[in-house]
C-alpha cells in the first residue's frame, strides 16, 4: 500500500515521505494513529506542506532531546538491590529499573529502549549505560548498584554428643540447685510449747507452798 508519513515514525519513515508498506500494517497501525495516509492526489499536494512543518517539529524535538541528555549525564544513576550471600544479585539490574529511575530524575518517561547495558548487572559497583533518543541524540550516564542487605548464613548446629552433654550437664545443675532449696534446715530451734508447760508447772507449784504455809501471808 502506498501511503504517506504524516509523523516522523522511528524505523519506517518520516513526514513528508512517500513509501510502500505493508498493507496490514499500514491499516492496523499507522492509519489508526494518523501517523500515515493513503497516498492520494489531495494527500501528494500536502506533501511539502508537510514535510515543512514535520521539519520544524523534527528540530524543536532534538533541541528538547540535547537539553535532556546534557540535564540527564550531570548525574549518576543509583540503584539498590537485594544481594545473596555470595555477593550477586538475586535479580539483576536490567534497562527497565535505570529507565524508571531516569524517569523520576527527569520527570518525563524515558522508554527502556533507550536504555542500552553491555550485559545486565548482577553485581554491586559503578557502571555506565549508553542512552539512544530519536534523531541521533546520544549520551553516556553512570550507574551506581549497592547491595541493600546481605543475608546472613545460618549458624552451625553442635555436634549431637555436644548437644547431650550440654543438656545433661544443664539438667544435673538444675536438680542440684531445687534439691538444696528444698532441704529441711538443720538447725536446732526451740519449741514455744515447752515454754508454756515450765511456767505451768512453776506457777501450780508455787500456788501449792502457799496453800501448805498459810503462815506467809500473815
Amino acid at each position: 500500500m502506498r501511503i504517506i508519513f504524516l509523523e516522523d515514525v522511528p524505523g519506517s519513515g518520516r513526514a513528508g515521505e512517500v513509501k510502500e508498506v505493508k498493507s496490514g500494517y499500514a491499516r492496523n497501525f499507522l492509519l489508526p494513529r494518523n501517523l500515515a495516509a493513503p497516498a492520494t492526489h489531495d494527500q501528494l499536494q500536502r506533501i511539502e506542506k508537510l514535510r515543512k512543518t514535520a521539519g520544524v517539529k523534527r528540530i524543536k524535538e532534538e533541541q528538547d532531546l540535547a537539553l535532556l541528555v546534557e540535564h540527564l549525564s550531570q548525574f549518576t544513576v543509583a540503584l539498590s538491590a537485594k544481594i545473596s550471600p555470595a555477593g550477586r544479585f538475586y535479580g539483576a539490574v536490567t534497562a527497565l529499573q535505570i529507565a524508571e529511575e531516569l524517569s523520576r530524575m527527569a520527570d518525563r518517561e524515558i522508554d527502556r529502549r533507550s536504555v542500552q547495558l553491555a550485559e545486565p548487572i548482577h553485581e554491586p559497583g559503578d557502571y555506565s549505560a549508553n542512552l539512544r533518543f530519536a534523531h541521533g541524540v546520544s549520551t553516556t550516564i553512570q550507574v551506581t548498584v549497592t547491595a541493600e542487605g546481605v543475608e546472613a548464613e545460618p549458624d552451625e548446629l553442635p555436634e549431637p554428643d555436644q548437644t547431650e552433654d550440654s543438656l545433661e550437664q544443664t539438667n544435673a545443675e538444675a536438680i542440684s540447685d531445687l534439691t538444696e532449696d528444698l532441704a529441711p534446715e538443720t538447725t536446732a530451734t526451740e519449741d514455744p510449747a515447752e515454754d508454756v508447760i515450765e511456767e505451768a508447772k512453776e506457777t501450780i507449784e508455787l500456788n501449792a507452798a502457799d496453800v501448805q504455809d498459810p503462815e506467809k501471808e500473815s
